[in-house]
């Protein structure tokens, strides 16, 4: 089965709280139907730690299921700092260094 894309990009009219919930929920659905997706947040222009909280929570459900999650697409230069502040770019974190970099 393809990967499927998910994009917090898809819900960009919406308010902040709203947004987050909306992805949050695609994550989780997409989750359950595929065995892998694809996440792409290149749309991501001010980020909020609760973007990096839906995905580090989907991902340990999906390593408890057996799913698989990939981050694909450009990663924006304000991310990448959010990333770094919070320590997600450690070795420990490997997930979060597999988009390209925007700068």
């Amino acid at each position: 089965m393809p990967d499927l894309p998910v994009s917090i990009g898809n819900h960009a009219d919406d308010g902040l709280l709203k947004r987050v919930a909306q992805f949050s929920d695609d994550l989780k659905s997409s989750l359950s139907r595929h065995g892998s997706v694809s996440l792409d947040l290149s749309e991501v222009r001010n980020p909020d730690i609760r973007v990096v909280q839906v995905v580090e929570a989907a991902r340990k459900q999906a390593a408890g299921t057996g799913a698989t999650i990939s981050l694909v697409g450009t990663v924006d230069a304000a991310l990448l700092s959010l990333l770094e502040r919070a320590g997600f770019l450690t070795g420990e974190h490997p997930f979060w260094s597999q988009g390209t970099i925007a700068r």
